[in-house]
């Protein structure tokens, strides 16, 4: 869904409006290979860091332009703030229609038993001679006192749920909003400029030391000297040799 999403950001050139594909100018043949890459994008450039103790999610993002970055970042809020509100929503809806359905059951069958409970009474006026019919009579406003119980606690659960199916309020806290950084993220760009222009000029003074040794040991007739050039040569014409 970020992926789809349409961001604004200001270029060097232009104020460039689109979806992450056509910021990145993705050249594909088909918008499936193009949201896909999009896709990519998103995980390369995003970085979440949740942690177990404290509970709190850490989403970085990082990216060319300062503006996406933040743009990006405050997606992923809204998304997952509206994923969490439809799924407590439609969990809710659930709970909602079978404590509906459970509380209809129940009062069906608690109005079931006080009809029975009155014929019986009505067709038995003197109950308190016959030990049968006090066992029969307690054994009915039992189950009447359960169904009522029932009905009561099923009613709470169906009040509930309408409740929750309405509520929209997150129950995930944003604790720092998304913010477009001050100082950009260092790439290390420079610091490996120096470290490559560094190795480069190394190389260069060995090879300069190495030269102006060769020169002096050569202007002085260095017997080894001319001796290691001798298997040099030697090597050198060889190698032509299984060359040809």
């Amino acid at each position: 869904r970020i992926a789809g999403y349409t961001h604004s950001i200001q270029t060097d050139s232009a104020l460039v409006t689109g979806v992450i594909a056509d910021i990145y100018e993705l050249d594909y043949p088909t918008e499936e290979e193009r949201l896909y890459e999009a896709i990519q994008i998103l995980r390369r450039v995003s970085r979440i860091s949740p942690s177990n103790i404290s509970g709190v999610v850490v989403i970085e993002v990082t990216t060319l332009w300062p503006e996406l970055s933040m743009q990006i970042a405050q997606n992923y809020l809204d998304e997952i703030t509206r994923f969490n509100l439809e799924a407590r929503q439609s969990q809710a809806i659930a709970e909602r229609e079978f404590a509906e359905e459970r509380l209809a059951e129940s009062r069906a069958e608690l109005i079931s038993a006080e009809d029975a409970l009155g014929e019986f009474l009505a067709a038995n006026r003197s109950i308190t001679n016959s030990l049968e019919l006090t066992l029969q009579r307690d054994r009915m406003d039992r189950r009447i006192l359960i169904l009522q119980q029932v009905v009561t606690s099923v009613s709470t659960a169906y009040q509930q749920a309408r409740l929750d199916a309405v509520r929209n309020t997150p129950v995930i806290s944003i604790i720092d909003q998304p913010r477009v950084p001050v100082v950009g993220n260092a790439r290390g760009t420079i610091r490996r400029t120096i470290v490559a222009g560094s190795a480069a000029a190394i190389f260069m003074l060995v090879l300069l030391l190495l030269w102006e040794r060769f020169v002096v040991a050569k202007e002085s007739s260095d017997p080894d000297l001319q001796e290691f050039m001798k298997h040099l040569e030697s090597l050198s014409f060889r190698r032509r040799n299984d060359d040809a």
